[in-house]
């Protein structure tokens, strides 16, 4: 198998990581030594990224039990801007979830937009805990900003929508199209359907999808609510989220990142139409602020039965 075709993996490295002598020419290259090493009551976890021609990058975080410092991610030189530094990330934050951990702490100057993506909020000093806090902290680190990440629900990134997203995105959409529980569309979409979609859309009305390490899970779009101009502050909003992730956080991580969209972009309100027997959805939009404001009764003919359809608001 060649350097193009092997797939990346990410594995745990067991052991003292001075034992691999390319993880340890990985971090002299950064100018990133194992000399930090951390006291016996917070061991390290270290992570490893294997491609074709070795080691491409390396992780590595330190626990108390119950939370972690997230203290090293770092990529080999000319192998940055591939997705290696994403699988990483991914593969150490679920990980630490798995083990029980509750929350996981870095911090970022400016990476901060990226780890951001991930979910991690930014928290003030007085809320880490103590072990992190005395941590020396990357290089530049009087100009970074600590930020925490809950380990609660499933780790995804949400990043905008390429088109190389097309397919993942019709697939997920059908699967909504034929639980019969998020639209009353009944037509299944195409990936070139979707890549148009994509090609063409104002810039106003972003499309924004969720991935793991290499998945795209879910997806979110602004949409136009009326082509008339005293309604250009109103956007409706698409969500559909891939079947075997949901309930695990990735419709609330992708509905508050469209929120904070549709503010950078201007919009006063958004409204939704969505099926009423969808208990899950509507939990989540009333959590998020969204209060119902009327019914459309028998507002679609599908399956050989009239649906009614809910529509809610929110002012942002």
């Amino acid at each position: 198998m060649d350097a193009m075709t092997m797939r990346p993996t990410v594995v745990r490295l067991e052991g003292s990581v001075t034992t691999h002598d390319e993880i340890r020419h990985l971090l002299a290259e950064a100018d990133c030594t194992t000399s930090r090493a951390p006291e016996q009551t917070t061991p390290s976890l270290w992570w490893g990224i294997r491609g074709a021609e070795g080691w491409e990058g390396v992780a590595a975080a330190d626990t108390d039990g119950r939370t972690a410092f997230l203290r090293t991610i770092l990529v080999r030189a000319g192998r940055r801007g591939q997705g290696f530094g994403a699988r990483l990330v991914f593969a150490a934050l679920e990980d630490l979830r798995g083990a029980g951990h509750e929350h996981a702490y870095l911090r970022a100057a400016s990476t901060a937009p990226y780890f951001a993506a991930w979910g991690f909020e930014r928290v003030s000093d007085r809320s880490v805990p103590a072990p992190w806090r005395r941590r020396g902290g990357p290089p530049g680190a009087e100009a970074a900003a600590w930020m925490r990440l809950s380990l609660a629900r499933s780790v995804v990134r949400i990043r905008p929508a390429r088109p190389a997203d097309a397919a993942a995105i019709a697939r997920i959409y059908n699967q909504g199209i034929e639980d019969r529980i998020a639209t009353l569309e009944t037509g299944l979409r195409t990936e070139a359907d979707r890549m148009e979609w994509l090609r063409h859309r104002d810039p106003r009305y972003g499309v924004l999808v969720a991935e793991t390490a290499d998945e795209v899970v879910g997806w979110f779009s602004l949409n136009p609510f009326s082509v008339r101009q005293a309604y250009r502050f109103v956007a409706d909003f698409s969500l559909y989220v891939e079947r075997a992730w949901r309930g695990r956080g990735v419709g609330a991580r992708l509905l508050d990142a469209g929120i904070r969209l549709a503010r950078r972009h201007g919009f006063h309100k958004l409204v939704l139409t969505m099926l009423p027997e969808n208990e899950a959805a509507r939990h989540l939009y009333r959590r998020y602020g969204f209060e119902p404001v009327g019914v459309f009764h028998e507002q679609g003919w599908v399956d050989g039965r009239w649906r009614d359809t809910l529509v809610m608001e929110r002012i942002l």
